[in-house]
């Protein structure tokens, strides 16, 4: 997966970088690195990413909903 395809997918499911970021448990940062390509997309997070999208639209809100949540402690 390329950095452009990784747009690609956040752009298509309206999530925030700092959301994924969190959602996945890697720093912000990260997510920066993989959409300049200058890191490579670890495979366990392609592997999360297209099961994301293959998602029913009301699973993919509990999923983000799970981040809001875990804010409140």
């Amino acid at each position: 997966m390329t950095g452009s395809e990784l747009r690609r997918i956040i752009d298509a499911n309206e999530i925030g970088q700092a959301d994924l970021a969190r959602l996945v448990g890697v720093t912000p940062k990260a997510i920066w690195f993989w959409l300049r390509g200058d890191r490579k997309i670890p495979g366990p997070m392609i592997a999360y990413l297209r099961l994301y999208t293959m998602l029913p639209d009301e699973f993919k809100q509990y999923e983000l909903g799970r981040l809001k949540f875990k804010g409140a402690d």
